[in-house]
């Protein structure tokens, strides 16, 4: 019978240096796994846009992260964003219908991402300034919500002129996409 001539303590400190080194591994794939989203990308309106309606549907880009992303949603007046018009912290969609706006006001609008590594940063600020009154000729303003992303929508069908391009969403109801 042979006798083990090593000692234990050494094996021990091997052991524990090995397990503390996978520790470590696995405490930095958690990390990268789990990162903050990327702030996400304003889209509508545009920054600096004017003749706005007071009830707009704010609209930006998806951000890509871990798990469910909900976005935070801020409008104000201040371009620090000291006070808010409107917040909202749990946001599932990529846009959001914001009502009771003033007349002929600036305002400014961010959003954040959060998923299950928690919350991004805030995108840069865009503004935008509402119209001056609502219009008094020509029918009165309809706003669109999530139909705003559409550059057609139909109820009969859609033709195409040869060479033609659509930028945008489009969308048949209530006939299917074979109408198109």
């Amino acid at each position: 019978m042979k006798t083990s001539t090593k000692n234990p303590t050494s094996v021990i400190s091997r052991w524990s240096r090995f397990f503390g080194a996978m520790l470590m591994v696995a405490l930095m794939v958690s990390a990268v796994a789990y990162s903050n989203p990327a702030a996400p990308v304003l889209a509508t309106p545009a920054n600096a846009a004017t003749g706005q309606p007071q009830a707009p549907t704010l609209i930006w880009g998806p951000s890509t992260g871990v798990g469910t992303i909900t976005y935070q949603l801020q409008v104000s007046t201040d371009p620090g964003f000291g006070s808010h018009v409107y917040e909202n912290l749990a946001i599932t969609d990529t846009s959001q219908l914001i009502s009771g706006l003033s007349a002929n006001t600036l305002y400014y609008w961010h959003v954040s991402a959060t998923d299950d590594g928690g919350q991004g940063s805030y995108s840069g600020a865009n503004s935008f300034t509402t119209w001056v009154s609502i219009p008094s000729s020509g029918p009165a303003p309809v706003t669109l919500g999530k139909t705003a992303t559409f550059a057609i929508l139909s109820y009969a069908g859609i033709t195409d002129v040869p060479a033609s391009a659509v930028t945008g969403d489009v969308g048949s109801s209530p006939i299917d996409g074979a109408a198109i």
